[in-house]
């Protein structure tokens, strides 16, 4: 059967099944090209048909065997017919497809509901977090040429520590001396650009923290998906108009230090809570760990300067470079190379000079 009959009974089953029941208008649909002169469309088909049917009308059509695969991590959707996953953190184009364009608005409907957001041409951008923990973003028109879906997965299987090393991310020495870091309450800043890893590689480190340490974590979307006792997850809520107020990470943290935290996490420091995560670790809430972008550590420490420069215009620069030298111990650049993501550096913050910075890198 080819894609452009099942489409078609598809559609045309869906237009009409708010008149009669699912079963009676498929068979008269089914009835309908089987009598054609050009169909090559056996009855043995009709399985397949409403197999492909239930997943349109109750779950997300053609990706829905995406979200069974616990290998896919990305679901990005650029038009009904190109739609690429990320599997075993290699990109790929997949078969799937949308029957039509009016099915991938179906989709986009649906998501909506889902993650109970509103798009349109005020808000013609979208984030939201599915029941699964899956992340959403929608982009529509005007902002595109035509409606953009991406869907961030958890990784079923979470990697620990000890896989990362095994696959050769670095040395066995490099994991002995990560695991006394954590013990020592090292303050740790992972940095990277989007894709490579700090979630995972920073899920892996706080699994390492002693389970009678209180650690509260606090995110965008619940990216960690932590499993370990005695964690407190909070998470920030965009501004419902005329109904809720946001909350925003910044809130979150002054909340978090009154919640009695041995450890704190940011899962990724994008704005002025920088400023309250540094005040936060160098006042005596060691062993907190963040992530933040940056293509090295020299990168990622001068991406932390800019954003506390944002939220304390009125201090200097040697000021704001003490505030992070006190507050940040360690940092781990990761990075994709070759379709993989690796370690890419590790350094220790070892002293603090007008020009910047003295950093002393781990062989890995």
């Amino acid at each position: 059967m080819n894609f452009e009959t099942r489409a078609r009974i598809i559609e045309n089953t869906i237009d009409k099944m708010g008149h009669e029941g699912l079963e009676k208008v498929l068979e008269s649909q089914i009835k309908e090209i089987l009598n054609s002169p050009q169909s090559n469309l056996a009855e043995k088909d009709l399985v397949e048909i409403q197999r492909d049917l239930m997943e349109e009308m109750d779950g997300y059509g053609p990706i829905l065997p995406f979200f069974r695969d616990p290998l896919i991590t990305e679901i990005l959707i650029d038009s009904p017919s190109e739609i690429y996953i990320e599997k075993g953190g290699k990109l790929q184009k997949s078969e799937a497809q949308f029957a039509s364009e009016k099915t991938f608005h179906r989709l986009i409907k649906k998501l909506l509901h889902d993650i109970d957001r509103v798009a349109d041409q005020r808000h013609p951008m979208v984030d939201g977090t599915l029941a699964d923990g899956s992340r959403v973003h929608i982009c529509l028109p005007p902002v595109s040429a035509g409606p953009v879906v991406s869907i961030r997965r958890h990784a079923q299987v979470q990697w620990s520590l000890e896989t990362i090393q095994e696959e050769g991310m670095f040395s066995k020495e490099t994991y002995e001396k990560l695991l006394t870091k954590i013990n020592e309450r090292a303050n740790i800043l992972i940095c990277g650009a989007t894709g490579c890893g700090k979630t995972t590689f920073l899920r892996s480190l706080i699994n390492k923290v002693p389970e009678h340490e209180r650690v509260i974590t606090v995110e965008d979307t619940s990216e960690l998906a932590l499993t370990r006792p005695n964690t407190v997850s909070l998470l920030t809520r965009i501004s419902l108009e005329n109904y809720l107020p946001s909350v925003t990470l910044n809130d979150l943290l002054k909340n978090a230090l009154r919640m009695r935290p041995d450890r704190l996490v940011v899962g990724e420091i994008r704005s002025e809570e920088a400023l309250v995560f540094l005040d936060a670790v160098s006042t005596g809430h060691t062993g907190s760990m963040s992530s933040i972008h940056g293509s090295s550590p020299s990168q990622g420490l001068s991406r932390l300067e800019h954003l506390v420069s944002r939220a304390a215009p009125q201090w200097s620069m040697e000021s704001i470079r003490k505030l992070i030298y006190e507050g940040v111990d360690l940092v781990i650049s990761l990075e994709r190379k070759n379709k993989s993501r690796q370690v890419q550096e590790i350094a220790e913050l070892a002293g603090l000079e007008s020009f910047g910075y003295l950093l002393d890198s781990w062989p890995i």
